[in-house]
């Protein structure tokens, strides 16, 4: 039986949620000069505490339609769509 891709969305979903809670975040760098940054569980990255992140990444992933999720695109077309702000939110495809 094929699982459909909401079903993959979801199941993916609550995996990386029990995986990710508790972890430290890192920034990584956009080019060799740069370094990575490291936030604490405990820090507010540009001003917003990693529960609101959570809050905001799950709205983002809740926002789209199928045909144009992120998780859904194995070529990595639409990893900009709802992108906003200093902060994108990454995603891995369930596709291929």
């Amino acid at each position: 039986m094929k699982t459909s891709g909401i079903n993959k969305l979801a199941h993916v979903l609550a995996v990386s949620l029990a995986l990710t809670a508790g972890t430290v975040v890192v920034a990584e760098p956009h080019n060799d000069t740069e370094e990575a940054v490291y936030f604490a569980p405990t820090a507010a990255p540009y001003g917003t505490s990693f529960p609101e992140w959570t809050a905001q990444w799950w709205q983002f992933v809740a926002s789209m339609p199928p045909a144009i999720h992120p998780l859904l695109d194995p070529s990595g077309e639409a990893c900009a769509i709802g992108q906003r702000g200093p902060v994108w939110f990454c995603l891995e495809t369930l596709e291929g």
